[in-house]
């Protein structure tokens, strides 16, 4: 399996932390990614190999009526871009998360949400987790955690966007509450406001791996079309937006 996952990363030319994440992940992950074929018609093969990734550690679709009786959940927001599972059980050792609970929300295009929904063995530890790490950092970010259920943790893992009322919604009109701070923004919107403002491709791969909020934060800023530098202009908005740490795929060093 070894061989085929490192032939799979060079035929498709994907950077270092996607291919990584792939060379990192269990079998039956492994196996859902390659069983999806090759990413040679993608824009960013890199962004769509962990979206596959994410899809195929999701955890199975879960009936509220069936949770783990006495379970509890919690909804994390404002997670950096990259953040992983282990990440997200480092960021609560000592309470027990389970690990095969965690849902990383996605949006419709298959991107980071910038929450995360994570299952704990009782209310109890969830509600111990919530008052002792709330707006704790991750990395650069710090955390805000809200009680959540075992529903929104699978709509978010659908890729449900916030409808016209702040409330997130699905194709057959399903929806859940969510802060009104979370903003959704469309890939198609983002590209044409690249595409518009003479960005390289550095400073477009920065600002498509942010989270569909920081990626608003930046565009209702308006234009860069009489801006001297653009690209730096741009990079310098992420890091504002992003509380002041560096923008995604770039070291702070």
């Amino acid at each position: 399996m070894e061989d085929i996952i490192e032939e799979f990363i060079e035929v498709n030319e994907v950077d270092g932390k996607a291919a990584d994440a792939l060379r990192e992940s269990p079998p039956h992950v492994q196996q859902a990614v390659l069983d999806r074929g090759g990413l040679s018609g993608a824009r960013n093969p890199s962004s769509v190999l962990l979206a596959r990734i994410r899809d195929a550690s999701a955890p199975p679709p879960v009936d509220e009526g069936n949770a783990i009786a006495g379970a509890g959940y919690v909804r994390m927001r404002g997670i950096p871009f990259s953040a992983t599972p282990e990440d997200i059980m480092m960021f609560f050792d000592g309470f027990d998360p389970i690990q095969d609970g965690i849902v990383l929300g996605v949006t419709r295009d298959g991107r980071m949400s910038g929450e995360a929904f994570v299952q704990f063995p009782s209310d109890d530890l969830a509600r111990e987790a919530i008052d002792a790490r709330h707006k704790e950092m991750m990395g650069d970010r710090y955390i805000e955690l809200f009680s959540s259920t075992a529903g929104e943790a699978q709509k978010a893992s659908s890729g449900m966007e916030p409808g016209p009322h702040g409330r997130f919604e699905d194709r057959g009109g399903d929806s859940f509450a969510a802060p009104p701070a979370y903003v959704g923004i469309s890939e198609a919107e983002v590209e044409q406001w690249i595409s518009s403002n003479g960005i390289d491709e550095q400073a477009a791969n920065a600002l498509r791996e942010c989270t569909p909020s920081v990626q608003q934060a930046v565009i209702d800023r308006g234009g860069l079309g009489n801006a001297r530098n653009p690209s730096s202009v741009l990079l310098s908005r992420i890091r504002h937006a992003t509380g002041g740490g560096a923008p995604p795929g770039k070291s702070s060093g």
